[in-house]
């Protein structure tokens, strides 16, 4: 990506930070480096080390999941959670209305024929999943016939979003995954929309209720790891011009979500990635790949600026090990490396 890439990332993430409404909400936020803390902090601290990813402005629903499980449901609820959970889930409104406002504007929506999309992939599903589902009231707002975002409404306050969003847009337009996306949907032809269409019902078939509750009933992580699996033996059985489009929508999604979710997200809540200074035993695994040890515990999901010279750029933690020996722990870190954070956010 481009500096102007995320340059527009961190504009977005700016104006989310004027709403008194969004302060509120991800001030309760631990950073890596917070003291112990209590009450709603102590409890998203406590739900992030249990392993659940907290995303800044969607808290109100992994939250509420969170509080389903059995190990959270005792628990008593901190002061003046109800009125916080009641402002996030705003917050959480207003962000999925922006981004589904920026996933209207791709080539060819709402007739986007890939099985990402289909009824009950971790794309779309109402189930737990981490990802940012494609919701299916938002496609009846007709948010493709719009020229401008809508007005983020929290209630008693709204953010007006429509300049950075635009200025996002016109920067995620130039990117290669959106032009390849375009060229790939433009190669299809009626055999490849054949293709399409049987692989997408097969997929419905094997999501529906009765087939993953046939696979696993009740818990969550297995019943998601089903939903991938489909989708991925969906994907592989493609070929031609319909495993490129597929597979082009594949990579143009993925980095809409990491926009939004890692990028708008993270630097709404803390401004700037972290500099954790020196990392020991640097590899690339690949190009854009990263791995390291570092004595500091660092969340995944997390962003994180690495000044070897070598990398100086933000990166995207998206793995920990944690390694024992002679009761000597160490922390083995990979995530993706950002490239153009670095000019981009004036790191």
């Amino acid at each position: 990506m481009t500096p102007d890439y995320w340059k527009a990332v961190a504009g977005l993430a700016s104006r989310w930070r004027t709403s008194t409404t969004v302060q509120a909400v991800i001030a309760q936020m631990p950073d890596d480096h917070s003291d112990p803390t209590t009450g709603i902090s102590e409890l998203l601290q406590l739900i992030a080390a249990g392993g659940i990813h907290l995303h800044p402005l969607r808290l109100a629903s992994e939250v509420q999941y969170a509080r389903t499980q059995e190990f959270w449901s005792s628990r008593p609820d901190p002061s003046g959670f109800d009125e916080w959970l009641r402002q996030a889930a705003f917050v959480e409104e207003a962000f999925r209305l922006q981004v589904a406002w920026v996933r209207a504007q791709i080539p060819g929506f709402p007739m986007l024929r890939v099985p990402h999309l289909v009824d009950g992939t971790v794309h779309t599903t109402t189930e737990y999943t981490t990802v940012l589902i494609w919701r299916k009231e938002h496609y009846l707002l007709k948010l493709q016939e719009r020229s401008i975002p809508p007005v983020a409404s929290l209630e008693q306050e709204e953010i007006d979003l429509s300049e950075p969003t635009q200025e996002f847009l016109a920067e995620m337009r130039k990117t290669d995954a959106w032009e390849r996306f375009n060229s790939a949907r433009a190669a299809l032809d009626d055999s490849a929309r054949q293709q399409l269409k049987i692989a997408n019902a097969r997929l419905r078939d094997a999501l529906k209720p009765s087939a993953v509750d046939s696979f696993e009933s009740t818990r969550a992580i297995r019943r998601d790891q089903y939903r991938r699996e489909q989708l991925d033996y969906s994907l592989r059985g493609l070929a031609g011009p319909a495993h490129g489009y597929a597979e082009a929508f594949g990579t143009l999604n993925d980095q809409l979500n990491e926009a939004f979710e890692f990028g708008v997200g993270y630097l709404a809540a803390f401004d700037k990635p972290r500099d954790i200074g020196a990392v020991r035993d640097l590899e690339f695994p690949t190009v854009d790949e990263v791995s390291f040890l570092h004595d500091d515990y660092l969340r995944t999901g997390g962003l994180f600026y690495v000044s070897d010279h070598l990398v100086a750029d933000a990166v995207m933690i998206d793995r920990v090990s944690v390694h024992v020996h002679d009761d000597v722990q160490t922390l083995r870190y990979r995530g993706r490396i950002l490239r153009g954070t670095k000019a981009g956010w004036a790191l």
